[in-house]
């Protein structure tokens, strides 16, 4: 298996195998399929492995699994016979089928019943499922690479260039679905995944769209986003503020009444709990039906929201409560953009108050590594730097 294999790999592979006039419909695309998710699976720690052709367990033979690999093997033991997938079996389709159907069909059914999470797939879209309590299937999230048949077979390479980041991000979050969550860098990772996700839905929405959250935010950190750099800077800080925000609010959250065993936190009240004035103004915009709901950010937001319902009591044994924002915010900032921190010499801090973490920030900014004219003396005078880190990969 390659150690790293490209969205624009995948895609050429796809097409030359349909190129020979010879492909089946769907078993002759396997292979660039497998390549692309063991590529996914060999970044995460433990690695996860994809493996075709399942043995028949009682509910049918899947197409695929995904099974974590242990640091340390036995070098001459025998495997147990039928190995449980332990992170989910996967079903693959023709380009032309119609994931609607395959998730209500009976063999899908059977192998959520089986296995519980059922990757589906034809090829352009992929949809992590499993089964409520009363049996109905649920689409936990999904990815859409190519709208149509055609668009997948012939469209320019180049329109691809989005999903480069975000598929691989997808599914190793699919192999990571049934992970313990209990390290501040695995949560950081998975909500930066998210993050990704959602500055990359906002960098194709007009600016228009943001202009009271981008009046907001100006006015709150004494910054100006002018021009296509600071257009891009904004949609950054925007999502990197929501998470950042999400994540005080969970923990101020924790604290209270309503965090009984068993109850869920709801993104939608994190305005509740930040005494930000700016964060109050964000989290309302994007509670609300309006411009910022149209670029469907409330559905990435509900995602990092189960996330956080998913993290386990351990995450608070290797530090005290009041410090989990100080162990998260620097691995998720690491893990969100390396290279754009890199380049603007962005830090970001969180001021204590009253006892309790809020979500302030502070921006200072690495001389000569942008505009000046845009900032305010204050800032654009500091140099506040860190030694920016190689980048982490979750480990689950």
């Amino acid at each position: 298996m390659p150690s790293a294999y490209s969205v624009a790999e995948y895609l050429t592979d796809l097409r030359a195998i349909r190129s020979t006039g010879s492909a089946t419909a769907e078993t002759s695309f396997y292979p660039p399929l497998d390549r692309l998710l063991n590529a996914s699976g060999q970044k995460l720690k433990p690695q996860v492995l994809f493996s075709t052709q399942l043995r028949n367990q009682g509910a049918g033979m899947p197409d695929g699994g995904f099974f974590p690999q242990p640091s340390r093997k036995r070098r001459a033991a025998e495997p147990p016979i039928l190995q449980n997938p332990e992170r989910g079996v996967v079903e693959i389709k023709p380009a032309d089928y119609n994931l609607d159907s395959l998730s209500n069909e009976s063999q899908t059914i059977r192998y959520l019943k089986q296995y519980g999470l059922v990757l589906i797939t034809n090829l352009r879209e992929f949809r992590l499922l499993q089964l409520t309590p009363t049996n109905t299937v649920q689409t936990l999230e999904r990815y859409l690479l190519a709208r149509t048949p055609a668009a997948l077979w012939l469209d320019p390479l180049a329109s691809f260039t989005r999903h480069g980041d975000l598929l691989p991000d997808f599914l190793a979050r699919v192999m990571l679905y049934r992970a313990p969550l209990a390290q501040p860098k695995d949560v950081a990772w998975l909500l930066a995944s998210y993050a990704r996700e959602a500055r990359a839905r906002a960098e194709d929405h007009p600016l228009g769209s943001f202009h009271t959250v981008k009046i907001a935010l100006q006015e709150s950190l004494g910054i100006k986003f002018e021009g296509d750099r600071g257009e891009h800077f904004f949609r950054t800080t925007l999502v990197q503020t929501l998470f950042y925000g999400i994540f005080s609010a969970w923990i101020l959250w924790r604290r209270t009444p309503e965090s009984l065993p068993g109850a869920r936190f709801d993104w939608r009240v994190s305005a509740h709990y930040l005494r930000v004035p700016v964060l109050r103004k964000l989290f309302g915009e994007v509670s609300d039906p309006g411009a910022l709901n149209s670029i469907q950010l409330q559905e990435i937001l509900n995602l990092a929201g189960d996330v956080l319902n998913r993290v386990q009591p351990a995450f608070f044994d290797i530090f005290r409560e009041e410090e989990a924002v100080a162990y998260f915010y620097e691995p998720f900032l690491e893990a969100f953009d390396p290279q754009l921190r890199k380049e603007l010499g962005v830090w970001y801090t969180q001021k204590k108050s009253s006892s309790i973490w809020s979500s302030a920030l502070t921006i200072s900014f690495a001389p000569n590594s942008i505009n000046h004219s845009a900032l305010p003396a204050p800032l654009s005078a500091s140099s506040t730097l860190a030694a920016v880190p190689e980048p982490i990969s979750p480990r689950f």
